[in-house]
């Protein structure tokens, strides 16, 4: 009996000196983070600043990536191939080159094609402008996937957002 309440009192001190473990932060409070240092940096009154809201709106996978690039060459074979008379043949041949390209990299890459490359977030604060009137901003912000989360592009509008934030490798010389 007495063996039981020494190892029940060790465990019991063990426990007690045992450091805490740090809370791990989310994805989304990273951003958040990374965020608000980014878009301090521009503020002029950093103490007007109230944060409003971070949604996760996309995400970009290899597979999105190289079947955007496949549709770019496409469009442009299809149109080149249009023409009666085309001068410029150097620069059809290079789009049917890229869209061989394109196929092999989507093969080669086998597993990674649902691997997501990049997240979409939309931001949204107030803070006081230089007329030193509160507005409220909003955002489309990009990031890349690693631990770190790193703000690749922050974009007023849609049309603003870059494709391919992150410049995956496998399609970066297909212009």
């Amino acid at each position: 009996m007495k063996t039981v309440y020494a190892v029940g009192l060790l465990a019991l001190i063990f426990a007690g000196c045992s450091s805490p473990k740090e809370r791990v932060l989310t994805r989304d409070e990273i951003v958040k983070m990374n965020v608000e240092k980014y878009v301090f940096k521009s503020l002029g009154d950093t103490a007007s600043y109230q944060f409003g809201e971070l949604t996760l709106k996309d995400s970009i996978t290899f597979q999105d990536m190289i079947d955007w690039r496949r549709r770019q060459n496409i469009d442009t074979v299809y149109e080149k191939s249009l023409l009666k008379y085309n001068k410029d043949h150097t620069k059809f041949d290079k789009m049917k080159r890229n869209l061989i390209r394109i196929d092999s990299t989507e093969r080669a890459s086998g597993n990674k094609l649902k691997e997501v490359i990049s997240y979409t977030y939309y931001y949204k604060f107030r803070a006081k402008n230089a007329f030193n009137a509160i507005v409220l901003s909003e955002y489309l912000i990009q990031t890349d996937v690693t631990p770190e989360y790193k703000i690749t592009n922050l974009a007023d509008k849609p049309s603003n957002l870059v494709r391919n934030p992150t410049g995956y490798d496998g399609l970066k010389n297909l212009e």
